[in-house]
């Protein structure tokens, strides 16, 4: 534990409250990791092709047993 940076953290629920409550200004891009507020990096045009091809790949073989599902923002459950 840092005691000169402490962490606040923050549940799920309450991330979700301060979204709907508008914390964060349009544009902003902020995820919850672990407890953790982060900054995230602005998705670039490389990273939105792997994942447009990525989800051309996965979807075919996995139809049926999973759904694929690509969209900005995303809940994790784990």
């Amino acid at each position: 534990m840092d005691l000169h940076n402490p962490i606040h953290r923050v549940s799920v629920d309450r991330f979700h409250q301060m979204i709907d409550a508008g914390v964060f200004a349009d544009g902003d891009r902020v995820e919850l990791i672990d407890g953790e507020m982060r900054d995230m990096s602005p998705i670039g045009p490389l990273h939105a092709s792997c994942t447009d091809t990525l989800t051309m790949l996965f979807a075919p073989v996995l139809a049926g047993v999973a759904i694929v599902y690509a969209r900005h923002g995303r809940e994790l459950m784990g």
